[in-house]
């Protein structure tokens, strides 16, 4: 068994980034619709939401559970990264792209872009 001792620095770090991911997610969820939203990303959220709130609880009651709660929280961003990456087959996604006066000429040829 792994014996882990955090300092509270840490443990105040490790449940503001839990929380925040919590957070992030409820955002998410909240316009995520049977009807509007694909379930594996649902359920992508749903397990990030879930691993996020892992990390308090490991942060300050069960410092134990570090292990299996890198692992939840690795395979949620794996997981989020497998249904979410049908976007990229074309290149970058248009809502990940900069609006602005080189944006068009960069993304047709990244070699021939020059800085203004």
């Amino acid at each position: 068994m792994i014996t882990v001792e955090f300092h509270p620095w840490m443990q105040w770090a490790i449940t503001a980034a839990g929380l925040g991911l919590v957070y992030s997610c409820l955002c998410r969820a909240r316009w995520m619709t049977k009807a509007t939203t694909l379930a594996p990303m649902r359920y992508a959220t749903t397990a990030l939401a879930g691993a996020g709130f892992t990390l308090p609880i490991v942060a300050f009651l069960r410092p134990d559970w570090l292990p299996g709660a890198l692992l939840a929280l690795s395979l949620a961003a794996l997981g989020t990264q497998a249904v979410s990456a049908h976007l990229w087959r074309g290149g970058l996604p248009l809502p990940f792209t900069k609006r602005g006066r080189h944006a068009e000429h960069f993304m047709q040829s990244v070699r021939s872009w020059r800085k203004p």
